[in-house]
């Protein structure tokens, strides 16, 4: 395993995600306002980022564009369909799989027992099929938590927007105001919209009674699940930006001796 000095960034719609490795340990990280990032990477980059190689993901096209702004082509490793190495991909189409959703899939196809579903909570709530045999198969896309507050703010002509916070949910199951109203909505129709989802996968599946699946949890939102049967992974993505960099060094480093 290449132990050069690795920086792992996942760029998100709404936040982007820094880790900082050594080998597959991760010794922090810490995240920002993708908006901020955009103005100015240096928000979340290590100051002395051009000791380090960048392994990136992104679904933001302007974050990519002010990552590469800075960076030079060989100090970036860009994950991508193509060079998911180690993992098959059974899904038809593999330039449409977000590359974000890619790494939690190297990450969980090499760490968990298979197979797993992945439910990422952000701006998007995806969930993604990982199993021994067809590695990536695909998944399920549907609004995040804050994605449904957005919608009601943006299509009625009355409603205000409102952000999720950390710690804060109504009381009363009675909203008595439209803020806490609409956060209520999000707070008892999101988990049992999540497990509906699940269900219909694990049908699919044929999970056996008496065999486990796994369901790992990570994403910006995922503290609005409070099930004790999901695994918490908050590191999940940057895990797999550091097995696809090793992997795809490793690769080359045999190649040259070949």
């Amino acid at each position: 395993m290449n132990e050069k000095k690795l920086a792992c960034l996942d760029l998100g719609n709404t936040s982007s995600h820094l880790g900082i490795f050594h080998g597959m340990t991760c010794l922090k990280s810490e995240k920002v306002v993708t908006s901020s990032f955009i103005e100015n990477p240096m928000y979340l980059l290590p100051q002395d980022h051009e000791d380090y190689i960048i392994s990136y993901c992104s679904v933001v096209p302007e974050a990519e564009k002010a990552l590469r702004s800075i960076i030079s082509k060989d100090k970036i490793f860009c994950l991508r369909d193509e060079n998911c190495l180690d993992i098959p991909i059974s899904y038809p189409n593999p330039s449409e799989i977000g590359a974000d959703r890619l790494a939690n899939s190297i990450a969980a196809y090499s760490k968990y027992k298979l197979p797993v579903v992945i439910i990422d909570i952000g701006t998007a709530t995806t969930f993604d099929i990982v199993t021994k045999k067809g590695g990536y198969e695909g998944g399920v896309i549907a609004p995040g938590p804050q994605g449904y507050l957005d919608f009601l703010a943006q299509n009625t002509a009355l409603l205000p927007h409102v952000l999720i916070q950390n710690d804060y949910y109504p009381s009363s199951a009675i909203g008595k105001n439209t803020p806490d109203a609409m956060l209520l909505g999000v707070h008892f129709g999101f988990e049992p919209m999540v497990k509906g989802i699940l269900e219909n996968l694990i049908s699919e599946l044929k999970v056996l009674k008496n065999e486990k699946l796994e369901v790992l949890v990570v994403g910006g939102a995922a503290r609005v699940l409070n099930s004790n049967n999901f695994i918490q992974c908050p590191l999940l993505t940057l895990e797999g930006l550091a097995l696809a960099y090793f992997m795809n060094a490793d690769n080359a480093k045999q190649n040259q001796i070949g």
